[in-house]
C-alpha cells in the first residue's frame, strides 16, 4: 500500500509514504506521474527506521518530511536532489517533522522544535528559528506560501480540539491568532464562528483554508481572503 501526499507544481512528481512489504517498513517515496512505473524509495540516512515525505517544492528538487532515528526518535528531514539531510536546531537538536516547503525550496516549516511543542521555520541564511506563543501553548505550522513569507497552522493549549486556535505567521511580523489578525485588518468573522485550524494557504499567500465550529456548533470548512 502506498500513495502520494503531495505533488510538485506541474504535477509530474508525487511524494509521500511508501509501504515496503518486503521489509515491513514505511518509507518516504516518490512517483513519476508522467511516465508511470513503480514508486521509488528516497535515500535514507539510517537503514531500518521509517521515514515519510510530506511536501515537495515547485520543481521537485526539494522534498521535506521526517526520518526516524535508530532509537525511533522522529527527526525533520529534507531531500535535496535526492540526497537526505536532517533539519537540526542551531545547537544540533532534533526537530520533529517538516510539514511544508516554499516554491523555491528556501523556506521550510514544521513542528516539534528541539522535540518540544513549538513550530519552526528553516531558511538557508538563518537555519532553524523557533516560533513560540508562550508557556503551555504548542504551535504547529502546516503550510507556507510560495514565497515563504506567510505560513499557517494552529496553536493548542491542551489535547482537546476545542482548545485549538487557527493562527497565521508573517515574515517580519511574527505569529498571531487568525481571528485577531483578521480583526486588526478590519475583516469581520461571522458571529458564532470559532476558527480552529488553518491548514492550507494559497500559492500567493492571500487565501487561507481551514476548519472550525460554525454557529450551529458543527465542524465546517472555512475560506478567508486576507486581501
Amino acid at each position: 500500500m502506498s500513495g502520494p501526499w503531495a505533488v510538485n507544481q506541474d504535477g509530474s512528481l508525487g511524494v509521500g509514504l511508501l509501504w515496503r512489504a518486503q521489509v515491513c517498513h514505511a518509507n518516504a517515496g516518490y512517483w513519476d506521474l508522467v511516465n508511470g512505473g513503480p514508486a521509488k524509495v528516497l535515500q535514507m540516512l539510517f537503514d531500518g527506521p521509517s521515514s515519510r515525505a510530506n511536501a515537495v517544492n515547485a520543481d521537485g528538487s526539494v522534498i521535506v518530511g521526517w526520518q526516524d532515528q535508530l532509537n525511533g526518535e522522529r527527526t525533520a528531514a529534507k531531500w535535496v536532489n535526492g540526497v537526505e539531510e536532517l533539519i537540526l536546531t542551531p545547537s544540533g537538536g532534533l526537530n520533529g517533522e517538516a510539514m511544508a516547503v516554499s516554491a523555491d525550496g528556501n523556506t521550510i516549516v514544521g513542528l516539534g522544535y528541539n522535540q518540544r511543542d513549538d513550530a519552526w521555520i528553516w531558511r538557508p541564511a538563518t537555519g532553524v528559528e523557533r516560533i513560540s506563543k508562550g508557556r503551555g501553548k504548542s504551535l504547529i505550522l502546516l503550510d507556507v506560501s510560495d514565497n515563504g513569507k506567510t505560513a499557517v497552522g494552529f496553536t493548542r493549549e491542551g489535547a482537546h480540539d476545542r482548545q485549538q486556535r487557527a493562527f497565521l505567521w508573517k515574515h517580519g511580523k511574527g505569529a498571531a491568532l487568525l481571528s485577531k489578525y483578521l480583526a486588526d485588518s478590519g475583516v469581520v468573522v461571522p458571529e458564532g464562528w470559532d476558527l480552529k485550524v488553518a491548514s492550507l494557504i494559497s500559492a500567493d499567500g492571500n487565501t487561507v483554508y481551514g476548519w472550525g465550529f460554525n454557529p450551529d456548533n458543527l465542524i465546517e470548512m472555512f475560506k478567508v481572503e486576507l486581501r
